[in-house]
């Protein structure tokens, strides 16, 4: 008894046991907001202006200092880099006016940089591959279940301790979708700060759910179930990335796994998203919503918006197109070329809804190249195949490049993280498994 004690309580447990909760934590995300006074300075609350503390902030400080390793590092050109790569990103972080924004802005880097070199190292082994996957499509379920809740309601369940807004679909500033007879209907939101963010955490969900079919062929029909209330959550955010992303996970699927599919595993899936869809159609409020989601009406602003976003986007880059306006110094630089009380709405006051645009407006093309350097020195050797990668990209890229919060939000950092250590090895070599 004893015995099997200091097993569960060795470091290498304690390390997994306490991966999972930081993810369970990431994706309910409860926080504190530290300085909502600051981040409200311009007359209304901005996001990216706020330094929030998460749950999963202080398990990653504890994940941190158990494995934490003295051992002298071994200077090669690869650590010279990063070391320089580093020292780049503090300067560029420190040309912030409010320092404690800027080594904010810092940490939230360098957490990203560790947790890419810890997930994508621990889901190289098959056990904790499928403990993640279950993990996600667990959450994946409870996401769907809010959502269904949120819409059909038209207000949030009240659950802010796991992260939920409070959210109305009479509430200003709340995503909702225009049916064009003078009612509007909320959109999914679950635990996320945006349907978008919901729906690009329903497409990794999605994926480990195809993971676990193909995987455990026993447990299909539960699983085949699990995937149909998934596709049922993704549709509620109404997020059009989300949806073109879907689609690009569908022809993935069935052209890498092919091998394993059977016609009637295909029926399966094609039922799954016929049930989906059907519902939708049936469902009178939610037809016509999916409809102006393809075809937007005349009081849809996303086109005009997105253009205005894009253009102050521009303008910033064209600037300091070699070093950009500074790290999480978007904002800031956006008000100056953009006075408050000059004509945009607040919730104008936005990043590009491109992560790309966004990077090279704050980190210049010398930032950009450095971050994607950094990234795939982190990377385990030889993680990518040619195949795998390709599929990586085509997945995301909606998420990436019709969208900031992959970059810009810190779940959205944890999706973009998952995403790099689940999807190569899902789409990947099938021996690359270590027990």
């Amino acid at each position: 008894m004893i015995k099997r004690i200091i097993d569960v309580l060795n470091k290498s447990n304690y390390t997994q046991i306490l991966l999972g909760l930081f993810i369970i934590a990431s994706f309910l995300p409860f926080r504190h907001v530290l300085n909502y006074s600051s981040a409200s300075r311009f007359g209304w609350y901005a996001e990216p202006l706020a330094i929030s503390i998460y749950l999963a902030d202080i398990i990653f400080l504890i994940l941190v200092a158990i494995n934490w390793n003295k051992r002298p590092i071994a200077i090669t050109t690869k650590t010279v880099i990063l070391f320089a790569s580093i020292v780049f990103l503090m300067a560029e972080a420190f040309r912030n006016p409010d320092f404690s924004l800027a080594t904010y802005s810092l940490f939230r880097v360098i957490q990203f940089g560790i947790l890419i070199y810890a997930f994508t190292r621990f889901a190289e082994r098959l056990k904790i591959r499928v403990a993640l996957s279950l993990i996600l499509a667990f959450i994946g379920i409870f996401q769907s279940l809010l959502g269904i809740y949120q819409v059909s309601a038209g207000h949030s369940l009240g659950l802010r301790y796991l992260g939920e807004q409070t959210i109305s679909v009479s509430s200003n500033g709340v995503a909702k979708i225009d049916l064009g007879n003078g009612e509007r209907l909320m959109r999914a939101y679950g635990t996320m700060s945006h349907p978008n963010i919901l729906g690009g955490f329903m497409i990794l969900s999605i994926c480990a759910s195809i993971w676990l079919f193909l995987t455990f062929p026993v447990h299909r029909n539960k699983i085949f179930l699990i995937f149909l209330l998934l596709i049922i959550g993704l549709l509620l955010t109404f997020s059009r990335s989300a949806f073109l992303s879907l689609f690009f996970v569908f022809v993935m699927s069935a052209w890498h796994f092919r091998p394993h599919f059977s016609i009637s595993l295909f029926l399966k899936f094609l039922l799954a998203l016929s049930v989906a869809l059907t519902l939708f159609v049936l469902i009178s409020p939610i037809n016509t919503a999916i409809w102006h989601r393809i075809i937007p009406t005349s009081a849809d602003m996303f086109i005009s918006d997105r253009i205005i976003l894009a253009s102050n986007g521009a303008k910033l880059f064209f600037e300091h197109p070699t070093i950009g306006v500074g790290l999480g110094n978007y904002f800031f630089d956006l008000v100056k070329i953009a006075p408050v009380g000059s004509g945009l709405q607040n919730w104008q006051y936005d990043y590009p809804h491109n992560a790309i645009a966004e990077l090279l407006a704050e980190l210049g093309i010398c930032g950009v190249i450095m971050i994607f350097y950094i990234i795939s020195i982190l990377l385990p050797k030889h993680f990518f195949t040619l195949q795998s990668f390709i599929i990586f990209l085509i997945i995301i890229s909606p998420l990436i490049l019709l969208d900031h919060y992959l970059w810009t939000n810190q779940t959205g950092r944890i999706i973009l993280i998952m995403f790099l250590a689940l999807l190569p090895s899902i789409f990947g070599s099938q021996n690359n498994s270590r027990a």
